[in-house]
């Protein structure tokens, strides 16, 4: 059976580690060097009802920073806030047909809110419309087993 070849680039590469290392210190050089003005695109605040999902960095997986003044990496850290207060959609009304001819009227509110921002930043594009769909389908899929 044959062997399937490492990548260069692995996990566990010391070509990737010497290679994230430098552009590191490129980036903290860069910083310090255009130190006034670099603050301004560096330095973001979040709310205390936010937090900022960091994404990009060449190593380390996707991590959460915040509330409060966060640092960000130019170039090599990309931020996504998510908002984790607890927020509140309306179902659009659904009409079904029951069994003895009579037209139902029913509509939903759902509550949600987002426990793990890893999660909803890096599987989800776009979690608050996804929630919104699934309740959407979920509410349509029992009302249909009631017909």
């Amino acid at each position: 059976m044959e062997e399937i070849a490492v990548s260069k680039w692995s996990a566990n590469s010391r070509l990737r580690w010497a290679a994230t290392l430098s552009l590191y210190i490129l980036s903290y050089a860069l910083v310090v060097l255009t130190a006034p003005l670099s603050f301004f695109f560096v330095l973001h605040q979040i709310p205390e009802y936010e937090r900022a999902v960091v994404l990009g960095s060449t190593i380390d997986l996707a991590y959460i920073r915040g509330p409060g003044l966060i640092f960000v990496l130019p170039f090599l850290e990309k931020i996504r806030r998510i908002d984790t207060r607890t927020k509140v959609y309306e179902i659009p009304p659904q009409q079904i047909l029951s069994t003895d001819s009579v037209t139902l009227t029913v509509d939903a509110v759902i509550y949600y809110r987002v426990f793990d921002p890893v999660r909803a930043a890096c599987r989800l594009l776009d979690y608050n419309q996804s929630v919104r769909s699934l309740a959407a389908s979920t509410l349509g899929s029992i009302l249909g087993t009631y017909t």
